[in-house]
């Protein structure tokens, strides 16, 4: 009988000889996520939307937009800016895989 491993079975980083860390290998990462999902190339533009980050991060933690996420006010509704880094994750109780980006925005 075949046994498939779960997200939460694999190692989420492997330690490196130096002490650092290394993410997900990116093939498994992927499979998992699916084939709709692909992820921008470090160094290019990407918009960012801070109302609909708000939402995603109020859903994933159960909480009320309004009242418990913060509001900025003066921020636009979409921000330019350039991709630095990604580190792909996976939560170990969920097996939800996701993508935590460094974003810098291009206009003051």
């Amino acid at each position: 009988m075949e046994r498939k491993l779960s997200m939460s079975e694999m190692p989420q980083s492997l330690p490196e000889n130096d002490g650092e860390q290394r993410c997900l290998n990116s093939e498994l990462w992927h499979a998992c996520a699916g084939p709709l999902v692909s992820l921008p190339a470090v160094g290019s533009r990407v918009i960012y939307f801070p109302q609909g980050h708000s939402e995603q991060v109020a859903a994933s933690t159960n909480k009320e937009v309004d009242s418990q996420i913060p509001n900025y006010p003066n921020l636009p509704p979409q921000l330019i800016c350039q991709l630095h880094n990604v580190t792909m994750h996976a939560d170990a109780e969920t097996d939800e895989v996701y993508a935590q980006m460094t974003l810098q925005p291009l206009s003051p």
